[in-house]
């Protein structure tokens, strides 16, 4: 079975050219240097400095508390809370 991203090469390699072309014409960038640099690279020579956001999860000081106490959780626990975890992240 072929991957979305296998059938869709095409038009993803469209919309990426797209998009360094864009980024290119409103920086002094050129296309090799937006796809080559580190992001950090690219934020620094344009500019920007960003402030990541401060992502907190209620259960994250009980689980140090936890694993600092050596008061592991079992599998499903764990299971559990990452899936959870993720949830929250799809929502950002």
């Amino acid at each position: 079975m072929e991957s979305c991203l296998v059938k869709n090469k095409d038009k993803l390699e469209f919309i990426d050219d797209n998009l360094l072309e864009s980024i290119s014409n409103i920086t002094d960038l050129s296309k090799t240097d937006i796809r080559n640099l580190d992001i950090e690279d690219i934020e620094k020579h344009i500019g920007v400095n960003p402030k990541p956001s401060k992502v907190f999860f209620k259960w994250e000081n009980a689980e140090k508390e936890g694993w600092q106490n050596l008061k592991f959780v079992d599998e499903n626990e764990f299971t559990k809370r990452e899936k959870r975890m993720d949830k929250e992240l799809r929502q950002l």
